[in-house]
């Protein structure tokens, strides 16, 4: 999760000498948190005190994340399992339990690069030996 470019991360301070550690961990940093007693020099990340600007933490949020949340809410997505001819029925969970298991796997495999909006298909078929 620490450098997992999907998932963005608020980090807190206590100290102004942990940013380059952090910076050097987590990617990508929205926002550092901290109280108006650690400085931060030198680096474009933002430095918020939660306490004190509530709305600022709101509005870094919003724009970050808030148009990956729009486009992920505007895929329409779909898991269907077909054996044979008939269709299982699969509720909301088990689809995207189901989506969830195969893009893991997916990710492992050397070639695959997954950014979560990625169309999958699985086909397994009989195949009739032949006898020579």
């Amino acid at each position: 999760m620490a450098k997992n470019p999907q998932v963005p991360k608020l980090v807190t301070l206590k100290h102004a000498e942990e940013v380059a550690e952090t910076l050097e961990y987590f990617q990508p940093i929205l926002a550092f948190e901290g109280s108006a007693k650690v400085e931060i020099k030198g680096v474009k990340t933002p430095k918020i005190d939660v306490l004190k600007e509530p709305q600022k933490l709101i509005e870094i949020v919003e724009k970050r994340i808030g148009p990956i949340i729009k486009k992920r809410r505007a895929l329409e997505e779909t898991l269907t399992i077909q054996v044979n001819e008939t269709t299982l029925p699969l509720n909301p969970f088990a689809q995207k339990f189901i989506r969830n298991i195969i893009i893991s796997i997916a990710s492992t495999l050397k070639e695959a690069t997954i950014k979560g909006d990625e169309n999958v298909s699985i086909k397994i078929e009989q195949q009739q030996k032949t006898s020579k």
